[in-house]
């Protein structure tokens, strides 16, 4: 597995989530590592592009949730199981951003990355599947408001209900601000 984002991953308490995390990531598609956050440059920030600009745009997100957990009596310990959740969301929202073989964003990008968590749940005990739903449930709406497509016809994304959904969300439309640039 690449090593770009192993910061990020320890920041997880839980090794089982660090686990599944690892895995999501050795299966996600090779460009994920090098591709920019946007194939047009329209809607991120100067940093997020270029080849790598998806992991830091990655790293930025999970920046932002970690200030957002720490703000938040919920999820403000460090070893908390809802902060653990946020972080690998927030890790793996845009994994499969890009299809192979595509050269821009799917849309539905959120569902692909959603299923890629679920399919991996029969590599874990039972119990540990509640902890892979609400990551996957987190990272199917991190789009929040914007499950439109480019023409505006609502699409099937689904909008955010938990906290840790709301969260992901956030930290992604925060990172991606062109006005919020975060040094590297």
């Amino acid at each position: 597995m690449k090593t770009q984002l192993d910061n990020e991953i320890n920041m997880i308490c839980n090794e089982d989530i660090k686990r599944l995390v690892r895995i999501v990531l050795d299966k996600a598609p090779e460009h994920f590592w090098t591709i920019p956050a946007s194939s047009t440059g329209k809607y991120h920030p100067e940093y997020a592009s270029g080849d790598g600009g998806l992991i830091r745009h990655t790293k930025a997100v999970v920046r932002v949730a970690d200030h957002i957990c720490s703000w938040t009596t919920r999820f403000s310990d460090e070893c908390n199981e809802g902060r653990d959740i946020i972080i690998a969301a927030c890790i793996l929202h845009d994994c499969y951003k890009v299809l192979e073989g595509e050269k821009y964003t799917s849309f539905n990008h959120p569902i692909h990355a959603t299923k890629a968590i679920i399919d991996e749940r029969f590599q874990f005990d039972e119990d540990f599947e509640h902890i892979i739903a609400k990551i996957a449930d987190a990272v199917s709406t991190h789009m929040g408001r914007f499950n439109m497509d480019h023409k505006g016809r609502e699409k099937d994304l689904p909008l955010p209900h938990s906290p840790y959904g709301k969260i992901v969300s956030l930290s992604d439309y925060l990172a991606s601000r062109k006005e919020i640039v975060p040094i590297f």
